[in-house]
């Protein structure tokens, strides 16, 4: 039976608030098996935590807005409903990172919540990319386009431009493909054995070293994250 974990619950201690054990580079087990956790972050309880961080505003309302518009019906590998498994997760993981006293290296920025919101909707949505520069502004736009590999109607994707754009971003932007991959990793366990494959190698080839580069909190997290499915897989 699969359990989902809600943000209040113990996991939440392995999850974000292992501070000691991200500064000094020790590995952090989780308290449930890795292939057990869900990541998943109703809407009031986001809000909640945006609320009482300081960074609930008009802008990050639109934003919330706009993400539900183009993810309300769209659903993850397991049925899941992309928004809660997904897209709120990974705005909240800043939410954590902006809590956690003296954690070095990370600096999270007010633009950065509305373009984790958003860091989907160019590539998932059929909208106009001006709509995104004019109701969020420069920094929303240039992180969302930076993470977004390719319009939905566009037959290919230039994946190794795209890898180098993320390379070259600024550090916030970064902070926030990792985050997106680490939420990635937590729910791999539902897609089919290529697309696992694929996505381990790629994470293995190009984000662990990118978090290496970037922020030792996300290093750690992947590559123990990486060490679990790793075991699990080979069990």
């Amino acid at each position: 039976m699969k359990i989902v974990i809600k943000p209040d619950d113990e996991w939440l201690d392995w999850l974000h608030g292992g501070h000691w054990r991200v500064k000094h580079g020790v590995a952090m087990h989780p308290s449930f098996p890795l292939e057990e956790i869900d990541p998943w972050i109703e809407e009031n309880k986001l809000v909640d935590m945006l609320d009482t961080s300081g960074f609930w505003n008009e802008g990050v309302k639109k934003a919330l807005e706009l993400a539900k518009k183009v993810h309300g019906e769209q659903k993850r590998d397991d049925g899941a409903p992309y928004l809660e498994q997904h897209v709120y997760p990974v705005t909240a993981s800043l939410l954590w990172i902006k809590r956690l006293d003296g954690l070095k290296g990370i600096n999270i920025k007010k633009w950065m919540i509305p373009a984790a919101l958003l860091h989907d909707v160019l590539e998932d949505g059929d909208i106009d990319e001006n709509e995104v520069k004019d109701k969020f502004g420069e920094n929303v736009y240039n992180a969302v386009k930076t993470l977004t590999k390719g319009r939905s109607w566009e037959e290919k994707w230039d994946i190794e431009a795209y890898k180098k754009n993320i390379m070259n971003a600024p550090k916030e932007v970064r902070i926030i493909k990792l985050a997106d991959r680490t939420n990635n990793l937590l729910c791999l366990k539902y897609a089919t054995e290529n697309k696992r494959r694929r996505y381990l190698d790629e994470t293995r080839e190009f984000y662990l070293p990118l978090a290496r580069e970037t922020s030792n909190y996300f290093y750690t997290w992947i590559r123990d994250i990486l060490m679990q499915i790793d075991v699990s897989q080979s069990a």
